[in-house]
């Protein structure tokens, strides 16, 4: 649905255009998504090497992504700016930031196992 929406955003469609596509886009999609997984199915002889890849997007889902909402929560309003506001702010980055390092580290871990192995 992300994906989708800026798609269309980069587009510039309608609403009224995005509502009669839409099935025939549901049905690409869920086309490419089959064949792509089948492909990777196919091709990957061991699930335990995806699985080791894939964990780092773990960080993403526990740090990353509340960081950034974190962040949007507070750089949206608009009231005076006080002490513990700019802490969750900062508190926010430290986030981003530490969800981003374990990512890359697990990531290239990974790949780099994969490769020697």
């Amino acid at each position: 649905a992300v994906i989708e929406g800026l798609w269309l955003r980069f587009q510039g469609e309608q609403v009224e255009v995005c509502v009669r596509r839409e099935q025939r886009r549901r049905i690409l999609q869920t086309l490419v998504w089959f064949v792509v997984t089948l492909v990777l199915a196919l091709f990957i002889p061991d699930i335990g090497r995806v699985i080791s890849l894939i964990g780092g997007l773990a960080a993403c889902f526990i740090f990353v992504f509340p960081g950034l909402c974190l962040m949007q929560a507070k750089l949206s309003e608009t009231d005076s700016r006080s002490t513990s506001w700019h802490g969750l702010v900062i508190l926010g980055v430290a986030m981003v930031t530490l969800g981003a390092f374990i990512f890359g580290l697990t990531t290239s871990n990974s790949i780099y196992q994969d490769v020697v192995n």
